[in-house]
C-alpha cells in the first residue's frame, strides 16, 4: 500500500526510508512526543497539533519524499468530519427520561435548596436539559469503561485536540492551535484561577447584571471586589451602558472583565460591533477579558455568535472558555476547554494544572461529541425553537402581563413579570408552592428584580406542564388541557389543591357518627383541614397531642380544626372513650379522602422519615410516654394541610415530603390567625 501523508503514523514509523527521511527534513521529528501518542492519525491531522513545526512548505517536502519511497500520495483531504455519522432521524426529544435515582441535582436536590415546593414540583431552574446525550458520546463513554480501570487522566490522546481544533473552525471560524487549549474541570473553576492569578488582591473584577451568580461567587471567593455594570433593558432587549462600562474599566483598581457571550440569563449574542467596542475598551484600559462562551452553541436557527477571539486572535488578555457541558447535555462530566491565545500562559495553566483534572469519560465524551454530533446539535435546535415559540405565544394569550423575548441564545427564558406588582419573595412562594421550580431575581446577582429564569430544555409535554403552572398560579389562565378531575371525582396528581382553589364538597364517617357534608360542618368557619397517618402512629400521637394543647386558642380565633386519619372508626372509638378529643377525626380507612385529595404516600420509609426533623420528632413522642399502637391503612402515609376561608375557598395548602414536613400546631395558630 503507497504510503501518503493520510497514512496512519505507524505505518510511516514502520518503513526505514520514510522515518530516515523525514528525520532528515526535520531532525527528531519522528521521535516527537505528539507523533509517539498519534499512531492512528494521519501526518495530515498531526500537522494541526504542530502547525509550527508541520508547516505548509515541510508538508509539501513529506509529500514528495512519501512520493518516492512509497508511491503516488491519494488526495485523501480531511473534512474535519470524517468520523460523523449522519443521524438526521430518529432523534426523539419529547421522550420523558426518569431521572428518579440518578443523584439528580435539577430534580432531586430541589426539597432542600427550596423548602417551598411541594412532594411533586416541575423543575425548570438549573442548567441541564430533560433530553438524553447523543448516542455517539454514551458509545463512547460505554466503550471507555469497557477498558475497566478509572485511573488519574489528562489529555494526551491528540484526538482529543483535534475534534476540540476541528469544531472551533467549523461551528465558531475560530483558529486554535494545540498549544492553545487548556483543560478545566469546568468553566467556574477556570474563572476562579483567572481572578486567583489574573488580579492582586483589593483588584475589581467588573461584569454585566444581572449575572450568572458564580461570577459573583468567584470574585468573593478570593477577597476582589465585584464591579456590577447594569445592562440597560430596552423592551426586553438588553444592551450595555457604554458610559458606566467605560468608567469602570478606567479606574485603574479594576484589572478583569468577565464576559458573558450569549450573555446568561438575558441570551443577547453580542453583535461584532458591541463586542470590539467592548474589547477596545478594556485592552486601551490593560483590563484583562475572560470571555464565557458556554451556551456558544446553543444560538436561535438563523443566528451568528461571533467569538471574540475570532477579532482579537493574538490578543494575549483575552481568553476564551467554552466546553461541550451545556451543548450536549454533558454538565456532569466536568470538562471544560480554555481557549488562551498567550502560549506562554496556556502552558503555565496547563503544566500548573491550575483547573484540575478531567475524568476518565469526559475525555472521549467531547472527542465524540464534537467529532460525530453535529447532526444531533442542529436537531436539538430545531426543538428549542420549538419549545421558545409555544412560550411565547402561550405567555401572550394567557398571562399577558408577562414580558417575553425570545432569547437569540442559550434555553433560557428572562421573564419579565413585573407588571403583576408582586415582590419577589411573593412570585417565589406563589409560584414554589404551586409546583414549579425556577429562579428567582436573588439569583441572578442585581438587577434582576421582578424577572425570573425558565429552563426549557425539556419535552414539550413538561413544558406545557410547567407554563399551566406559571400563567394559572399568577392569576392568568391556560386554554390547553384545563385540569380536570377523574371520572371518581379525583384530583389528578398533577393538579392537586391549591391555594384558590374551592375545597370539594364531601361527607365523612368519625368514631361517634356520620356527616353528609364537610361544608355544612364547616359552620362558616375558618378550618384547618389536616391529613396524618393514623391514630396508632407515635408521631401522630405527638402532632395531636399539642394540637389539644392549643385548641382553646383556635377557638379563641373562631376557627375549626378536623383531623383526617386512616383509623377504623371502631378502633378509634375505643381509644378515645376514655379521653376524647376535643376536635373531630374524620376516619379514612380506605384512603377514600386522601386519593381524593392527591396526597400520596411516600415511595419508601426512607423518603417517609425524610431526616433529622422526623428523629427529632420520635425522640419527643417517646420522652411525652407515646407508644405506637395498631397499624392501619398505608404505613407510607404522607400528611398535608389545608386552611380553609368560611366560604370554601383554601387560602393554604401544603403536601408533606416526609413525617416532620407537616406544620407544627403552633404554625397552624398562627395560620388562622
Amino acid at each position: 500500500m503507497p504510503l501518503t501523508i493520510d497514512s496512519k503514523i505507524k505505518d510511516l514509523m514502520a518503513n526505514a526510508d520514510a522515518r530516515a527521511g523525514v528525520d532528515e527534513i526535520i531532525p527528531g521529528l519522528t521521535s516527537h512526543p505528539s507523533l509517539g501518542l498519534a499512531r492512528n492519525f494521519s501526518l495530515r491531522k498531526c500537522a494541526k497539533l504542530l502547525p509550527d513545526t508541520l508547516t505548509p512548505e515541510i508538508m509539501e517536502r513529506i509529500e514528495a519524499l512519501l512520493r518516492r519511497v512509497g508511491g503516488d500520495v491519494a488526495d485523501n483531504h480531511s473534512t474535519g468530519k470524517e468520523a460523523a455519522v449522519s443521524r438526521k432521524e430518529g432523534f426523539d426529544f419529547d421522550e420523558i427520561i426518569d431521572r428518579d435515582g440518578t443523584n439528580s441535582v435539577k430534580y432531586s436536590a430541589g426539597p432542600l435548596i427550596n423548602p417551598l415546593l411541594p412532594d411533586e414540583y416541575i423543575p425548570m431552574w438549573i442548567a441541564d436539559m430533560d433530553f438524553a446525550c447523543p448516542q455517539p458520546v454514551i458509545d463512547a463513554m460505554k466503550e471507555r469503561l469497557d477498558k475497566r480501570i478509572l485511573g488519574y487522566s489528562q489529555v494526551l490522546d491528540p484526538a482529543y485536540y483535534l475534534a476540540v481544533i476541528d469544531w472551533m473552525k467549523r461551528r465558531h471560524n475560530m483558529d486554535v492551535g494545540f498549544d492553545n487549549i487548556v483543560y478545566s474541570s469546568g468553566v467556574v473553576e477556570a474563572m476562579k484561577v483567572a481572578v486567583e492569578r489574573l488580579t492582586k488582591n483589593g483588584d475589581g473584577v467588573i461584569f454585566h447584571t444581572p449575572a450568572y451568580h458564580p461570577f459573583d461567587d468567584s470574585i468573593k471567593k478570593f477577597g476582589r471586589t465585584s464591579v456590577y455594570s447594569t445592562l440597560i433593558n430596552n423592551d426586553a432587549y438588553y444592551t450595555a451602558d457604554w458610559e458606566d462600562f467605560e468608567k469602570k474599566a478606567k479606574d485603574p483598581k479594576n484589572s478583569l472583565f468577565f464576559l458573558c457571550s450569549p450573555h446568561n440569563p438575558t441570551g443577547r449574542i453580542w453583535t461584532e460591533e458591541e463586542l470590539r467596542r467592548m474589547a477596545d475598551i478594556c485592552f486601551s484600559n490593560d483590563v484583562f477579558v475572560f470571555c464565557d462562551e458556554i451556551h456558544a452553541d446553543l444560538i436561535r436557527c438563523g443566528t451568528e455568535h461571533i467569538s471574540l477571539q475570532t477579532l482579537y486572535p493574538n490578543e494575549k488578555r483575552l481568553m476564551t472558555a467554552t466546553a461541550p457541558s451545556k451543548t450536549f447535555n454533558l454538565a456532569g462530566n466536568q470538562l471544560a476547554n480554555i481557549l488562551i491565545p498567550d502560549t506562554e500562559m496556556a502552558n503555565d495553566w496547563r503544566m500548573g494544572m491550575y483547573c484540575g483534572l478531567p475524568n476518565p469519560l469526559s475525555i472521549d465524551a467531547c472527542t465524540a461529541a464534537y467529532n460525530e454530533c453535529e447532526d444531533w446539535l442542529e436537531a436539538l435546535k430545531v426543538y428549542l425553537d420549538g419549545n421558545f415559540s409555544y412560550v411565547d405565544d402561550t405567555l401572550k394569550k394567557n398571562l399577558p402581563l408577562a414580558k417575553f423575548r425570545i432569547p437569540e441564545g442559550t434555553y433560557l427564558c428572562w421573564i419579565d413579570l413585573r407588571a403583576l406588582e408582586k415582590s419577589d419573595a411573593e412570585l417565589k412562594e406563589t409560584l414554589s408552592r404551586a409546583g414549579l421550580f425556577i429562579e428567582f431575581a436573588d439569583e441572578f446577582v442585581a438587577d434582576g428584580g421582578g424577572f425570573v429564569r425558565v429552563n426549557v430544555a425539556c419535552p414539550r409535554a413538561t413544558l406545557k406542564k410547567a407554563l399551566r403552572i406559571l400563567c394559572t398560579a399568577l392569576g392568568g389562565t391556560f386554554n390547553e388541557e384545563e385540569a380536570k378531575t377523574n371520572n371518581d371525582g379525583c384530583i389528578t396528581n398533577n393538579n392537586r389543591l391549591k391555594a384558590g382553589d374551592v375545597l370539594p364538597d364531601f361527607g365523612y364517617s368519625t368514631a361517634f357518627g356520620s356527616f353528609d357534608s364537610i361544608k355544612e360542618a364547616q359552620q362558616r368557619k375558618r378550618m384547618a383541614l389536616l391529613f396524618l397517618r393514623y391514630y396508632g402512629c407515635t408521631v401522630c400521637r405527638l402532632d395531636l397531642h399539642r394540637l389539644v394543647e392549643r385548641y382553646d386558642d383556635i377557638r379563641a380565633l373562631g376557627c375549626d380544626l378536623k383531623v383526617v386519619l386512616q383509623s377504623d372508626p371502631s378502633l378509634l372509638k375505643k381509644e378515645l372513650e376514655a379521653s376524647p378529643l376535643p376536635f373531630e377525626i374524620i376516619c379514612d380507612p380506605d384512603q377514600v379522602l386522601y386519593k381524593r385529595f392527591a396526597i400520596k404516600p411516600a415511595k419508601n420509609k426512607l423518603a417517609l422519615a425524610g431526616g433529622i426533623g422526623t428523629v427529632k420528632k420520635l425522640s419527643a413522642a417517646k420522652a411525652a410516654g407515646f407508644k405506637h399502637g395498631a397499624y392501619e391503612g398505608d404505613e407510607l402515609q404522607l400528611p398535608a394541610l389545608f386552611i380553609v376561608e368560611p366560604d370554601g375557598t383554601i387560602c393554604f395548602a401544603h403536601y408533606a415530603r416526609n413525617l416532620a414536613d407537616i406544620e407544627s400546631a403552633d404554625e397552624v395558630v398562627k395560620l388562622l390567625g
